[in-house]
């Protein structure tokens, strides 16, 4: 009898829980018939908050890809103008459609790279203040990629050099060396050893040279570094 009764009260639990999911799903639909027009609102604010994202991420990769090819198409008309009409003719033509993709995509990172190409252009065609300006408003999307960082760098150590202040370009050049393992590093110490030695600074200009023979043997610039840091 003690069996029986324990045996029922398991299975009476058993049977009881059907009842309680249901008593559940029986509140929440009690719920939102009685909160209908807040429910509705809410699905509606959340659908309209994914139809956004969705879209923007849309319009995200289209506007990338138009600029992407944007910059494609006016790199290739200035490396034809280059070698038709040099540095400043080739400047003062294709640099306008290259501003358009940093005006019009301004979110885009195709708008970054272009910024970065422009100022290549405008520095070879020695429109140094232009140069810099673009370098340094790239500066900052590419502040974590050590690769592009020190390209830039490199490219405000060369205008700065260009506009005669010989201590900011060494410092942009300084700066590549600091990154260990920088890909430019043996190309800023020469340049580095260079400038000392023009701005009077022979000890500085001579361990830049050393540099470069202790830590980039395979390194274009290492005859040249032999040479000058042999005296």
């Amino acid at each position: 009898m003690v069996k029986y009764n324990k045996v029922s009260l398991a299975r009476k639990k058993e049977l009881e829980k059907p009842d309680e999911i249901i008593g559940g799903l029986r509140n929440f639909f009690e719920y939102i018939v009685t909160h209908g027009l807040q429910v509705a609102v809410c699905m509606g604010v959340l659908l309209t908050a994914i139809i956004v994202f969705a879209a923007m991420q849309y319009f995200s990769v289209v506007a990338e890809s138009k600029a992407s090819a944007l910059l494609d198409k006016g790199m290739t008309k200035y490396g034809s103008l280059l070698n038709e009409k040099g540095p400043v003719k080739a400047s003062q033509e294709a640099a306008g459609g290259l501003e358009s993709i940093v005006n019009e995509y301004p979110r885009t990172a195709a708008a970054r790279f272009t910024e970065i190409n422009l100022a290549n252009i405008y520095y070879s065609a020695e429109e140094y203040d232009k140069a810099i300006t673009l370098y340094e408003k790239a500066a900052a999307y590419f502040d974590r990629s050590s690769l592009f960082r020190n390209l830039i760098y490199a490219g405000l150590g060369r205008c700065h050099e260009a506009k005669g202040d010989k201590p900011k370009a060494a410092e942009y050049f300084e700066m590549i060396i600091k990154d260990n393992g920088a890909l430019l590093a043996d190309e800023a110490l020469f340049n580095l050893g260079r400038i000392y030695a023009e701005m009077g600074e022979q000890n500085k200009s001579t361990d830049a040279y050393k540099k470069i023979i202790s830590s980039h043997g395979d390194s274009i610039y290492i005859a040249i570094a032999k040479e000058n840091a042999a005296g």
